[in-house]
């Protein structure tokens, strides 16, 4: 009998690199009236460092009734919000309940809705606990060294970046392994942890190996693929196969990773294209893209700090949309450029431990 597959909302809440904003913006964009109920949930990870924040959002949201609201909130009960969260990738199968638990006291929750695998592998540079502390050591060991000892995860990894002798070296990392960690996650749905399973940063190839194996051994296939999906990197064989079987696409960094870029002229806020197309319609170049992206078939996960931002990011359904040639041309600014994690000094060299590159270095035939 085939188990019916969740409804995974259009719009969610993204809060990656939230800081102590957080919690007010996820307040904000999940009870304002002025959103219009359109963030259905919350995205969120132990790497964005903010959990308990968001967590302290979540209990004041859920907590609401009619003597604490007032008329510019609205009530919301926990079947009607999807939070989903990850489990990041130095993490081994003994270790999985523990993280999700610590994921789910942060959360203030007794499960979350989807529980995904944040990469399809470690990586290389593993600069998150345990490891993170290990590679802060192997730095100071540098007589050059100018790190201060913060932990705070970028700047190590920026650090790491620039001093080829102290990158950690990539760890074991097999096929059965993946598999294994996901049949693990599983097992949190059947403890009722999670409600469903989630992968990101897949290729079309370790979606289908995936799939496969989870059809062959009886698990609970993923019912959410998270990529990055922006008209400068467009995966069409992801999308398109999720569109067959019945899965979700998440497209995250639909701006293009602003701010992330040593190219200023290369961000898409900024393109031509898209600043024509977005001054024609009377729109901003940010909508124009989500809109896009919401075209193509794709949920999304927005994020902002700025109120007027969350409330113009899901703007999206009033009576517009793009044309067939806008979106043509949108989709013939594909360059497969990655913003995911930033880039090395020099811009045309892509950062090791984003998505493709860790693929095509451990997983060559990848693309």
């Amino acid at each position: 009998m085939k188990v019916p597959t969740p409804t995974v909302p259009q719009i969610l809440f993204g809060t990656y690199k939230l800081f102590e904003e957080t919690e007010d913006c996820v307040k904000f964009a999940l009870t304002s009236h002025l959103t219009h109920g359109a963030y259905k949930g919350v995205d969120c990870a132990p790497i964005y460092r903010n959990q308990k924040k968001v967590g302290a959002a979540l209990e004041s949201i859920l907590n609401l009734d009619d003597d604490n609201a007032d008329s510019t909130t609205q009530q919301i009960k926990r079947d009607e919000l999807w939070v989903q969260t990850k489990l990041w990738r130095s993490t081994r199968v003994p270790q999985v309940m523990k993280e999700l638990k610590k994921s789910l006291r942060e959360l203030r929750l007794d499960y979350v809705d989807c529980y995904l695998m944040h990469w399809p592998g470690p990586g290389r540079l593993l600069n998150y606990p345990p490891v993170l502390k290990t590679s802060i050591e192997s730095i100071k060991k540098e007589p050059s060294c100018k790190v201060c000892g913060c932990e705070y995860e970028l700047q190590v990894e920026k650090h790491i970046n620039s001093n080829p002798n102290v990158r950690t070296a990539p760890m074991e990392w097999k096929r059965e392994d993946r598999l294994l960690l996901y049949d693990e996650m599983a097992r949190m749905k059947e403890l009722g942890l999670t409600k469903s399973l989630g992968v990101c940063n897949f290729s079309k190839r370790l979606l289908v190996e995936l799939l496969e194996h989870c059809d062959r051994v009886g698990t609970p296939r993923p019912v959410v693929v998270q990529n990055e999906f922006h008209p400068f990197l467009v995966n069409r064989d992801v999308l398109d196969l999720c569109n067959a079987e019945g899965i979700a696409f998440q497209a995250h960094s639909s701006l293009g990773g602003p701010g992330n870029s040593t190219s200023n002229s290369s961000d898409l806020l900024s393109n031509q294209v898209i600043m024509d197309i977005a001054k024609r319609l009377g729109r901003t170049p940010a909508q124009v893209l989500f809109r896009w992206s919401i075209q193509r078939g794709c949920c999304l996960v927005p994020k902002s700090k700025s109120e007027d931002r969350i409330v113009e990011n899901i703007s999206l359904f009033d009576d517009w949309e793009l044309k067939l040639e806008d979106m043509e041309k949108m989709g013939h600014l594909n360059t497969h450029v990655v913003w995911v994690g930033g880039r090395d000094d020099d811009a045309s060299v892509l950062q090791r431990n984003c998505m493709f590159s860790w693929l095509r270095e451990f997983d060559p035939d990848h693309y």
